[in-house]
């Protein structure tokens, strides 16, 4: 399966990619938001993965489903903290599942082969419905 990693500065993101790779994933990894965007023009990717450190980076999101509405995208956040922040604006601008750091290798992994693990916008909106 085809994945895109998009990176950004500051994240240790050497780790995830390394990962993808052992668990026999074909990994573009290094892409900022531009050249992912052109990459995905050019092959077809199945899942892509975003680091997402601040609510600035979360426009990506909004992007990548304006251009490719069916594209699934995972977001990555540094931690907790953050993604409590940044949870709502994520699911808001289309990611399929958020994952905080930490996590375990295997959680991401579900997320990406889609068995489990995840957190759609229907659980979401379901959950701030409910008393």
């Amino acid at each position: 399966m085809d994945v895109i990693y998009i990176v950004n500065p500051g994240i240790q993101s050497g780790i995830v990619n390394e990962i993808l790779r052992q668990k026999g994933f074909k990994v573009i990894f290094g892409l900022r938001n531009e050249n992912a965007l052109n990459a995905l023009k050019e092959q077809e990717i199945k899942v892509v993965v975003l680091d997402i450190k601040d609510s600035t980076t979360v426009n990506v999101i909004s992007r990548l489903r304006e251009s490719y509405p069916n594209q699934r995208v995972i977001a990555l956040t540094p931690n907790q903290e953050i993604h409590d922040q940044i949870f709502p604006l994520c699911l808001e601008a289309g990611a399929e599942s958020i994952l905080a750091r930490p996590y375990e290798p295997d959680g991401l992994v579900m997320l990406i082969e889609g068995s489990g693990y995840v957190t759609s916008q229907k659980e979401f909106q379901k959950r701030q419905q409910e008393p």
